[in-house]
């Protein structure tokens, strides 16, 4: 596209919804600018590696570079620099999907990027927030990155995450009215379950209600470091269930935080039926952004997030 339009250029994905004023900073002094691929530093740490790094095996390429750029929202100049870029990244995307069958375009972007030298120079998270992750960028952001593309579990996050709405959209189900109040309200069409709580600002009001969540179900999955377990240990007091199932580093600590004749085991072990179940998660702002996903994907649907 770079060699198609003339100018610099703010290329956005079409499930993408701009949510303020769009003005470039005057002090972006750079060539092309992205942000990273749902706001992880290091590529290694997102919950997707795994796809990512087995597509990219496929294709030969060396998963050296923890920089992983998403390709949604793109900041270009226009120069002769980023014109060699675009193209060498069309020839990369044409080989692989002719030659590994990979349709996305973002490995091939990875590949351009490392080829040249890391091109790409990294722009707020703000400019791309993409929802399910980077919660630390809903506030502030400028343009809402919905991945109406990706069709699985994760879609029960947000309204404009659920394949449903695009079929229904496509075949003119909703009128333009209905439409533009689903955009403009686009940063509030999370799932009425999804609920967040900032531990430093909880009240005696908040408090109760966890504990009264809580005490609708057997089993409470609870997930956090240490230092987390005693800041929210008080509010499993009153709880009765079969189980309160949780992971703690020391599991001889356990008694400390009121947690005697409970069960605990490392999440990653949980093996339970598909069912709704009450969690709470207790960790700071990454480890969300990187459990969050897994959490909905393995079928929880009502969440207590505490940050």
């Amino acid at each position: 596209m770079r060699n198609l339009v003339d100018g610099d250029l703010l290329y956005l994905d079409c499930d993408t919804i701009v949510l303020s004023p769009i003005n470039i900073p005057p002090e972006w002094e750079l060539n092309i600018g992205a942000v990273k691929n749902l706001h992880f530093n290091n590529v290694q740490e997102s919950p997707i590696y795994p796809i990512i790094h087995s597509f990219a095996k496929k294709c030969d390429i060396n998963m050296d570079s923890l920089c992983y750029f998403n390709s949604g929202v793109l900041y270009i100049k226009d120069n002769y620099e980023t014109r060699e870029f675009f193209s060498q990244w069309h020839k990369l995307y044409l080989y692989y999907l002719k030659n590994n069958s990979i349709e996305v375009d973002q490995l091939s972007l990875y590949k351009a990027n490392n080829d040249f030298d890391g091109f790409i120079k990294e722009i707020p998270g703000e400019w791309n927030w993409q929802v399910g992750f980077g919660m630390n960028y809903m506030c502030k952001a400028k343009i809402m990155h919905t991945f109406g593309s990706v069709s699985n579990k994760l879609h029960d996050i947000h309204f404009l995450k659920r394949k449903d709405f695009y079929l229904k959209m496509k075949k003119r189900m909703y009128s333009d009215w209905e439409l533009t109040n689903i955009i403009k309200n686009a940063k509030s069409s999370f799932d009425e379950k999804l609920r967040i709580i900032p531990t430093k600002d909880s009240t005696e009001s908040s408090n109760k209600s966890v504990t009264e969540f809580c005490m609708q179900y057997k089993n409470i999955i609870v997930y956090g470091t240490e230092d987390y377990f005693f800041r929210i240990s008080y509010l499993f007091q009153e709880i009765e269930t079969n189980n309160i199932i949780g992971f703690i580093p020391s599991k001889q600590n356990a008694k400390k935080y009121g947690f005697m004749g409970r069960y605990f085991l490392d999440f990653d072990d949980l093996h339970y039926p598909k069912q709704e179940v009450g969690i709470i998660l207790a960790m700071d702002i990454q480890d969300t952004n990187r459990l969050l996903p897994s959490l909905i994907e393995r079928g929880f649907t009502n969440l207590y997030i505490y940050i």
